[in-house]
């Protein structure tokens, strides 16, 4: 029952239950209406490109390529250039319009293993470039803290990563969701063999702090096997190791080197 109790409250702890703090509507307002908190990392499409071209992958959306000068044009405003309209509309278009996973399909192929360090302004750009369109986060920024920790924000799509990742748990939620969730935290952290190690210092839902009785080893614990998730996913991606490494991460994986990506 222990245990039982600990995976309940550790999936609570994951879908970011809103109930568990005070008035509903300011919660509601602060987690949704605002920004996800600024952690001073910027990034041009350089750093996409220096990304991945230490990973090694080309990514290819319906025939086009998706570089790092997608990045730059939507933070420019630019709807042309050479740049086709489905990129911009498909590829790179944050918000509640993505794109549905189940509407593609993924061919990941060239696997290969490659061993490498991106900096906070690297590891920003690959997350927010790698498949905006078809992503679960927006805005995201990660920062490696000279104490050997990582500082990250962003805005959760509620809504979709539950319809695409946790769909065999949702309909366990006693109570709605919003769609959209700004999220905060410092934490320990690292991957060996796939296999995920965090401990957070803090944890904020927009301007609140996760409740300490969401912060103990055994709810920790439970909540691992549902983050690894995000990039178990990706069948043949495996992560040997991933730490951090002063101002920046330390990767060791076998990446897909070819990714393919077509309308259904």
């Amino acid at each position: 029952m222990k245990k039982k109790g600990s995976k309940i409250k550790g999936f609570i702890f994951l879908i970011l239950i809103l109930a568990l703090f005070g008035t509903a509507f300011y919660i509601y307002s602060g987690l949704s209406l605002f920004k996800p908190r600024d952690l001073g990392i910027s990034y041009t499409s350089a750093d996409y490109s220096r990304a991945l071209e230490k990973t090694g992958m080309e990514i290819i959306v319906d025939g086009v390529t998706v570089s790092g000068q997608v990045q730059i044009a939507l933070a420019e405003g630019r709807t042309g250039d050479t740049f086709t309209a489905f990129v911009l509309a498909a590829i790179a278009n944050p918000g509640p319009d993505k794109k549905m996973i189940k509407d593609y399909s993924f061919e990941f192929s060239d696997f290969e293993r490659k061993t490498f360090i991106l900096t906070n302004q690297e590891a920003t750009a690959f997350l927010n470039g790698l498949a905006p369109s078809f992503f679960w986060f927006d805005n995201i920024q990660v920062k490696a803290l000279q104490n050997g920790k990582v500082e990250a924000s962003s805005t959760v799509d509620t809504k979709k990563l539950m319809t695409e990742l946790y769909s065999d748990v949702a309909d366990k939620i006693p109570i709605p969701l919003p769609d959209r969730v700004n999220i905060y935290g410092i934490t320990s952290m690292s991957v060996t063999n796939n296999e995920l190690s965090w401990y957070p210092d803090s944890f904020y839902l927009g301007p609140v702090p996760l409740p300490e009785r969401y912060m103990d080893d055994s709810t920790i614990k439970a909540v691992e096997p549902y983050l690894q998730r995000l990039y178990t996913i990706v069948p043949g991606f495996e992560i040997i190791s991933l730490t951090t490494q002063g101002n920046g991460f330390f990767v060791d994986a076998v990446f897909p080197q070819r990714v393919v990506v077509t309308k259904r």
